[in-house]
């Protein structure tokens, strides 16, 4: 086949279906995950995917010689900007991969986008997607660097539009032609430019002799700035502001040059328009003639009010808008401002949840915006008479912009509303861009104060994040004003978000600006309910939209309503589906679905309990409901079965029920949609029960709600696991602790690991038995708490090598309580560890060998374990060091390999994927603790808003002969203020770079498995936290685990192939100031067997590093 084969763009009609659905089944291998989700496409589906899908165009690009499709593209409207479009789905069958499919596409996208008048074109796609990006670049789309996942945004559309540049493009021989013009570095990177304090996409066009050079302001998204070149005659305007980063009270400048290199004059026209709080301090209006060779610069100061709109990610931000007249022809330059208050009051500990007659502390996080700011005052009032501060001033000083206040909350006896706010501001100390010192006070600041008396439910509003709120105390629920997207998550703050609801109004579906349009919000109430209403008219309908939640007092059920309006004067048929998440999990969990086979219980994470794998007909349901249970919680969703026409499940939730057209009359109002959700049941059976109550009417008696608190013996033995550097004798004390006051009689039996024996040291007993295998105290008395000492000798070992030798201790009356004793020996000491430190490639790197591994760690490099080798030469992980780079087939953009630390979390560019954790300046140097020696690397949180003014250090531990590497990962807040993030560690495991036969061992939802990769992606979320990644052609029984406790462990593995990933994390921590917290993990080099990882999980935390 040649380079390039007779491609013709088409649009997408029915009789294509069937060969596009052999297209798409051709897709799988270069999809992570499978294109078709391990279902083939038939003509069917292939149908019934673009019947409803709201597009501009579906491209198809057909093979004219073969006859079949070599490839496809979806270009819809913008879900966000009115003046954007966006690329769905693009890609090419195997065959075709560098045909310039792709490039035939995407310039057919381009071209229709500038016709029908759109600014942009954007394009999402993975991290790993590296062969595309030359391609993606050259069309002009740039890599925003703090876009979700690989954003990229294209102006070409606006820049071949603009009056200023049209000259450049004048005669050209198709509308395609500018593609040949373009020059850019095709760096497969995100575009992260920067000029004088403003961050732009530089464009550079080139035609014999005559350039253009245009810059759009990334945050404006529209041109700032052009320089035009043509025959050596050249015209530039320049709009820009001193920086992007503009604070609310602080003055700052706009300016515009102006050049003139055409050999006549030029009159100049200019207007500046802003937005509410932008004050211009001098007119907005300039007028001048500008002779050959003249250049002008004109600069408006201006200031920010508190009425300016803050900035927000991901959305178009304010801007300052030139409108130009050049010798009549008119034209426009956008330059964004990203607003921010001075600094800002933040809490970041779940809601303040208060009680009549109770007392609490709230605890506030005051962040400066720059370091501009070093002092301040705090102020804070309340609007009710029944709540008092402690203080309503605080002084303020801010370290690496960070400071805070506790305030003491007390609450009267009877208090009287349940809705309260508290206001904070600050008057703060700054100092100009021109080193004046200035007074600055910010907006206020809200800061909601909920009271949960007999079990209420109590609302308010969250300014920040634009959203109402409504607390009980099972559940937190938010409805966002912005698409009235409700999620709601458990009442202790525990676990993942349980659900997550949007509606959509169609047909035709999709991506639709009405999602995200701002809502009018109304709030209610009768003795039994409160509600929330959020409504708004769609743009393409006569039809007003409302979604309504309400909130049943005394329960844990919430009930979302979708109702329609018809504001026309003759009937109008529409479609409602709830979309409710879906995706991968980061918690652990099982999901439960009745099916009319019987009810399917299945892992949350798994591809196969998803759609399409999982059946969405209705004739395969049972019954209208799902449940869930995940890290003790237990939660449902229910709905009216015989009232839906599709049911979609995701990889955690249902990820969509559709609903059939319905007909509304001439201003007829109808409920099109209704959905129960039950929080803190007691499991599916209770679930279940409330699906025949609430849809259809059963009423059977509910069972009991099932006690969540963790409950102790009646009498309970307790050991301290033993940790040893090498084999011997080691004595161990055992604590018999009793909760009732009558004494316990009976016998204590000892049995000690295999291959020891045990003697008693104390307590001085006369009716001690000894066995050859049990060590037994007759006639033993339990009348208040006691404790034991034993020694025990190892006698007849096998290995004298790494190990974890567990007994049994048990007491035996009329009942049996027993427990484990364990003791760990680490390693042999049959030889030293040895410690260097060398420079590799530009970087330090320490080296670490304990004579049966060795492994290396540069801090220069993110602080990564970037090499484990074991003494017969495997290397057992993979690293793209010296040189960061994104993994194909990822997620991490910040891609490291090796053993990578992370520390991720809510704030704008701390999410898992973009997080610049490895960016930060660390530290490194060996230590030694007692028998551990290894290196620490050491920094201060800088580059990310969540930990910013935090310490980490984290420690890569081993023994002499020890096949054990001890991570231990310890945050210490050092700020005034609290702070709330996940650290983790990636782990990217391979045997010598192969994956091939790789097996991914753990137990998941109580079943030892081993995962393979299959064309599905697996995310598996162990219910223990260990994973054992096996060779499985390895006849030696080669294989690497990894093992984490802390707080709220969790861990995360995906496979697929090509693909291994397993990763710990600590979710939720969150840390007073002053508190520190360790998140501990474990690399063991070819465990024995499962047993010993499981073991090793529970023995981890009580490992002493001295």
């Amino acid at each position: 086949m040649s380079e390039e084969v007779n491609i013709e763009i088409r649009d997408y009609d029915e009789s294509m279906a069937a060969k596009l659905a052999d297209m798409y089944n051709s897709w799988d291998d270069l999809w992570p995950g499978g294109f078709t989700s391990g279902v083939p496409y038939d003509k069917e589906r292939v149908r019934e995917q673009y019947e409803k899908m709201s597009a501009i165009a579906i491209l198809i690009a057909w093979d004219m010689d073969a006859d079949v499709p070599a490839g496809s593209c979806t270009l819809h409207t913008h879900w966000r900007d009115e003046d954007a479009a966006y690329i769905g789905v693009l890609g090419a069958s195997p065959e075709y991969l560098g045909k310039k499919v792709g490039k035939k596409l995407l310039l057919r996208s381009v071209s229709i986008a500038t016709q029908e008048g759109f600014a942009r074109v954007d394009l999402n796609t993975w991290p790993g997607n590296m062969r595309a990006m030359p391609l993606y670049k050259k069309i002009g789309l740039m890599w925003n660097p703090e876009g979700e996942g690989v954003h990229m945004e294209d102006y070409v559309p606006s820049i071949l539009t603009h009056r200023i540049c049209q000259p450049f493009f004048s005669n050209l021989e198709n509308p395609n032609a500018w593609y040949e013009l373009h020059e850019r570095e095709l760096e497969q990177a995100p575009d992260d430019y920067e000029v004088e304090g403003m961050k732009v996409y530089p464009y550079r066009f080139q035609r014999k002799g005559s350039q253009l050079e245009v810059t759009v302001d990334r945050y404006a998204r529209g041109i700032t700035a052009i320089k035009r070149v043509i025959d050596g005659s050249s015209l530039s305007v320049d709009a820009r502001v001193a920086k992007h980063l503009t604070l609310c009270g602080i003055p700052s400048i706009y300016s515009l040059e102006l050049t003139n290199g055409q050999e006549e004059p030029v009159q100049v026209d200019v207007h500046l328009s802003g937005f509410e709080g932008l004050e211009f301090s001098e007119a907005v209006d300039m007028n001048c003639e500008l002779g050959p060779g003249e250049s002008r610069e004109w600069t408006v100061p201006f200031v920010l009010t508190d009425e300016a709109p803050l900035f927000r990610p991901d959305l178009t931000t304010r801007c300052i808008e030139t409108q130009l007249k050049i010798d009549g022809e008119e034209s426009r330059l956008r330059t964004g401002l990203v607003i921010k208050p001075a600094a800002e009051v933040i809490e970041r500990f779940n809601e303040l949840r208060v009680g009549s007659g109770g007392a609490d502390e709230l605890v506030l996080t005051a962040i400066a915006a720059d370091d501009s700011i070093k002092r301040g005052t705090l102020h804070i009032n309340c609007n009710s008479d029944d709540i008092t501060l402690s203080q309503t001033e605080y002084e303020l000083d801010f370290v690496d912009g960070i400071s805070g206040a506790t305030v003491g909350i007390n609450v009267a006896e009877k208090l009287k509303d349940r809705d309260h706010d508290l206001w904070a501001w600050m008057t703060l100390q700054a100092t100009s861009r021109e080193g004046n010192e200035l007074s600055v006070t910010t907006r206020r600041f809200r800061v909601p104060v909920y009271c949960l008396d007999d079990g209420d439910i109590a609302f308010g509003f969250d300014d920040r994040e634009h959203r109402i709120c409504a607390l009980s105390a099972d559940y937190r629920a938010y409805l966002s004003r912005e698409g009235a997207i409700l999620r709601v998550s458990h009442g202790d703050g525990g676990g993942q978000g349980a659900f997550y609801l949007r509606s959509e109004i169609g047909p035709p579906f999709g991506i639709s600006p009405f999602r995200f349009a701002i809502r009018e919000s109304e709030t209610g109430e009768n003795d039994c309910e409160r509600w929330f209403e959020m409504s708004a008219i769609h743009p393409e309908r006569p039809v007003r939209v409302i979604d309504r939640v309400v909130f049943e007092k005394n329960s844990g059920i919430i009930r979302r309503e979708v109702w329609a309006e018809n504001l026309g004067d003759s009937e109008h048929t529409l479609q409602v589906r709830i979309g409710a998440g879906g995706g991968i999990s980061l918690g652990s969990g099982k999901s439960f679905v009745p099916l009319k086979e019987g009810i399917l219980e299945a892992p949350v994470g798994s591809a196969y309990s998803s759609y399409p794998s999982a059946p969405n007909a209705v004739t395969d349901w049972a019954e209208g409901w799902v449940a869930y249970e995940s890290a003790g919680h237990r939660t449902g969703m229910l709905w009216d079965l015989e009232e839906v026409e599709e049911i979609r499940l995701g990889m955690s939730s249902v990820s969509r029920l559709g609903y059939p057209p319905a007909t509304l009359a001439a201003r007829e109002k109808r409920c099109l949609s209704t959905v129960y959700l039950v929080m803190g049941a007691s499991g599916w059976k209770e679930v279940r029960s409330r699906y025949r109550a609430r849809v259809l009417r059963s009423y059977a008696a509910l069972p009991a709600k099932a006690e969540e608190e963790q409950t102790d013996p009646l009498l309970e033995l307790e050991t301290t696991p033993v940790t040893m550097e090498a084999m011997g004798p080691v004595e161990i004390d055992v604590l018999v602790r009793k909760l009732v006051n009558a004494p316990m009689m009976g016998s204590l039996e000892i049995m000690p690991p295999q291959g020891w024996s045990c003697e008693l040291i104390e307590p001085k007993a006369t009716q001690v038995e000894v066995l050859p295998e049990l060590l037994c105290l007759h006639a033993f008395e339990v009348s208040e708490n006691a404790k034991i000492r034993i020694r025990v000798n190892p006698d007849d070992i096998p290995s004298s090598s790494f190990g974890i030798h567990s007994g049994r201790i048990r007491f035996k009356t009329n009942m049996i309580f027993e427990t484990d004793f364990h003791i760990l020996v680490l390693g042999d000491k049959s030889s030293e560890t040895s410690m260097e430190k060398r420079a590799e490639q530009g970087k330090d790197v320490y080296h670490i060998d304990n004579g049966l591994c060795k492994y290396r760690v540069s801090p220069d490099y993110g602080g990564c374990l970037i090499s484990l080798e074991t003494r017969e030469g495997t290397e057992l992980l993979v690293s793209s060091f010296p040189k960061a780079s994104p993994k194909p087939g990822g997620f991490l953009e910040n891609y490291y390999g090796g053993v990578q630390p992370l520390v991720f979390g809510s704030e704008p560019g701390d999410d898992i994927t973009k997080a610049p954790t490895n960016r930060e300046k660390m530290s490194g140097r060996t230590i030694q603790r007692g028998m551990w020696k290894g290196v620490s690397v050491e920094w201060k949180g800088v580059l990310q808003r969540s930990t910013r003014g935090v310490d980490f250090c984290l420690e890569y531990l081993t023994t002499a002969g020890s096949p054990l590497i001890l991570i231990d990962f310890t945050v210490h807040n050092r700020t005034s203020g609290a702070v709330n993030f996940m650290p983790s560690l990636f782990v990217d495991a391979a045997f010598d770079g192969s994956t091939d036969d790789v097996l991914l061992r753990t137990e998941w939802e109580g079943q030892v498995q081993d995962v393979r990769p299959s064309n599905i992606i697996s995310a598996v979320n162990p219910t223990t936290n260990f994973f054992w990644i096996r060779n499985g052609s390895s006849q030696d029984g080669e294989g690497l685990g990894l093992v984490t406790v802390g707080v709220k462990p969790s861990m995360l593995g995906l496979i697929a192939p090509g693909l291994l990933i397993t990763g710990a994390y600590d979710s939720n921590t969150v840390l007073r100031p002053g508190e520190s917290r360790v998140f501990r993990s474990c690399l063991l080099v070819n465990p024995s067997e499962t047993n010993q990882l499981m073991k090793l999980q529970d023995l981890l935390s009580a490992i002493p590093r001295e």
